[in-house]
C-alpha cells in the first residue's frame, strides 16, 4: 500500500517500520524460534508486490484488466490475494431491497466494490448476455465470478512454480454485492460451490484454444495415481454425443501433467460441450463450452418428472441453478 500509493494522500513515511522489522520478529523468535517470521504480505524483491518473488496480491484484473483471462499473466510463487465480483443470492436481495431496479440507487447502494457499475456490468458483459433484470444480473456475475475464481485457481494449480492461492474473500458482514463466496446471510454463491472441486487433491484443469481444449491433470495428494481420464463433447442444440475420447495417466506426488488435447477443427465453438472427469471420481467432473457463453446456441429442453424429486432432461442445460426464494 505505502509503494503503490494507495489512497488520496499518502503518508509522509511508511508508518509501522519499528513493529514489522522489530518488534514483531523479536517476539516471535522467542515464543515460536523454529517458525519463519514474514514481515509483509505481499513482500519480495523491491516491490513488495512483484511477481516470481514472495507472495503477491494479483488484483491487476479486477482493478485492471477487467477479463478474468488475464490471471494467467500471473507467476506468482504463492498467490496470496485475487479475486471477481459478483451479486449476492435473490432471497438475500429480496429482504434487503424495497426497489429492485437493476443499476438503480437503492441496488448500487449495496455495492461494495465501488466499482462504477458500466464497468462492473462491463465485465460480466464480456462473456455473458446483458442482463435487463436484477434477478438476471444475480443469474449471470454468479457465473461470471464461477468462471474468473475457476480460470484463476487452475492457472496458479497448473503452474507448478505456484505453491498455493487465497481467495478474496470467503464472506459479508452487510447484504452487497462483492468479492465474497458467500452472501450475508451464508448461503454459497456459485462460484462457493465451485471451489469443493478446485481445491481437491486431484483435479482436471481444461484449456481452450480456437481449434482444442487441452486436458491437464494436478496430482496434489500424498501417492502416485494410475487413472483413467475420460473426454466427452456433446451438441449444446440437442445434447446429442459428438465424440470421446480415453486416457490412461499416472501422476506422482506434485505433478502437474497434460493428459492430451482435443482436436476441435471442424466443429462449431458456439455449439459445443467438453466434459471431462477421472473414472470413478465423480467429483471431477469439469464442463466447458468452446465459445462465449454469450454467443452459445441454446435450445429449449424438456424436464419431465418421472417420480418425487425425479427428473428426466432431454436436451442440454447448461448451469441450472435452483434458489429458494421467499417473498
Amino acid at each position: 500500500m505505502w509503494e503503490g500509493k494507495w489512497g488520496k494522500v499518502s503518508p509522509p513515511r511508511c508508518y509501522g517500520e519499528g513493529l514489522y522489522d522489530g518488534t514483531l520478529p523479536a517476539v516471535v523468535a522467542e515464543l515460536d524460534s523454529h517458525r519463519a517470521y514474514i514481515a509483509s504480505s505481499p513482500i519480495g524483491g523491491e516491490d513488495a508486490n512483484s511477481d516470481n518473488i514472495g507472495d503477491q496480491h494479483f488484483w491487476e484484473v479486477w482493478h485492471g484488466m477487467g477479463d478474468w483471462c488475464h490471471y494467467r499473466d500471473s507467476r506468482a510463487r504463492f498467490c496470496s490475494e485475487f479475486g471477481f465480483a459478483s451479486a449476492c443470492l435473490p432471497a438475500l436481495w429480496f429482504k434487503t431491497l424495497e426497489d429492485y431496479t437493476l443499476g438503480g440507487k437503492e441496488h448500487l447502494s449495496h455495492d461494495k466494490t465501488n466499482k462504477p457499475w458500466e464497468h462492473f456490468k462491463g465485465y460480466v458483459e464480456l462473456h455473458y448476455p446483458e442482463a435487463n433484470t436484477l434477478g438476471e444480473w444475480t443469474y449471470t456475475s454468479q457465473l461470471n465470478q464461477r468462471d474468473a475464481v475457476r480460470f484463476g485457481i487452475e492457472h496458479f494449480r497448473r503452474d507448478p512454480g505456484c505453491k498455493g492461492a487465497l481467495v478474496w474473500q470467503f464472506n459479508d458482514c452487510w447484504p452487497v454485492q462483492s468479492w465474497a463466496l458467500q452472501d450475508y446471510d451464508r448461503k454459497l454463491k456459485v462460484a462457493g460451490w465451485e471451489m469443493a472441486r478446485l481445491c481437491a487433491p486431484m483435479l482436471l484443469s481444461v484449456v481452450c484454444t480456437d481449434t482444442e481444449a487441452e486436458i491437464w491433470i494436478i496430482n496434489d495428494s500424498a501417492a502416485s495415481a494410475e487413472q483413467t481420464v475420460s473426454a466427452s463433447w456433446v451438441s449444446t442444440r440437442t445434447g446429442a454425443a459428438l465424440g470421446n475420447e480415453e486416457y490412461s495417466v499416472t501422476t506422482e506426488p506434485g505433478e502437474r501433467k497434460l493428459v492430451g488435447s482435443v482436436d476441435f477443427t471442424g466443429s462449431h465453438p458456439n455449439t459445443t460441450a467438453l466434459c471431462v472427469e477421472i473414472k470413478g471420481m465423480s467429483e471431477t467432473k469439469r464442463w466447458s463450452l468452446l465459445g462465449e457463453p454469450k454467443d452459445t446456441e441454446l435450445t429449449p429442453v424438456d424436464i419431465r418428472e418421472v417420480a418425487p424429486g425425479e427428473y428426466v432432461v432431454t436436451g442440454f442445460v447448461r448451469d441450472l441453478i435452483a434458489w429458494q426464494v421467499d417473498r
